[in-house]
């Protein structure tokens, strides 16, 4: 449930404050699949999941609190948000799921914490205005083309521990 409506596929609301039953620990999948008006969302602190394309292609969506409770971001979670354009991932996260943030052409800031042990592929992929990414060093898995189309991209951080996995799976463009 979500205050001030259930699923505002509709796009009648362009702020939405997630205050699900305390029951409930996951934004669902497809919540806010493809609604063209919500701006902004905040999600309350109970929530531990952001499910599957609970925002994917929210073509206005362009700030989104995430609390500190989430441990993962799913599949295409953020995918196609376009006018997003700064995410702070709360220090609960631990992975990173396919595509979470695919395709967010206006994406420029990222802040990724220690927090996080799974980047899966594509999680950034398609982001052309991330000028900057670090890549904390509790990161141990990161997946195939994680960042791949982000042609803005000049400074790069990247653990040591992970160059092999870097290279093997081109998670970064070729000029990186």
């Amino acid at each position: 449930m979500f205050e001030p409506c259930s699923e505002d596929k509709e796009g009648k609301y362009k702020y939405v404050r997630a205050m699900p039953d305390p029951e409930t620990k996951t934004i669902s999948y497809g919540a806010f699949y493809n609604n063209k008006t919500l701006e902004c969302v905040i999600i309350d602190d109970s929530v531990k999941f952001i499910g599957d394309c609970a925002f994917y292609q929210c073509s206005s969506l362009t700030q989104i609190i995430i609390p500190n409770l989430v441990k993962t971001i799913k599949v295409e979670a953020f995918s196609m948000c376009e006018l997003l354009k700064s995410v702070i991932i709360p220090n609960s996260v631990e992975t990173i799921e396919y595509g979470a943030f695919y395709g967010c052409t206006n994406l420029t800031h990222v802040i990724i914490p220690d927090s996080v042990k799974t980047i899966q592929g594509e999680a950034f992929n398609g982001c052309p205005n991330l000028t900057h990414i670090a890549i904390p060093d509790s990161v141990i898995n990161i997946g195939n083309y994680a960042f791949y189309e982000c042609s803005s991209l000049r400074e790069v951080s990247i653990p040591s521990h992970l160059e092999k996995q870097v290279k093997t799976n081109k998670v970064f463009p070729d000029h990186t």
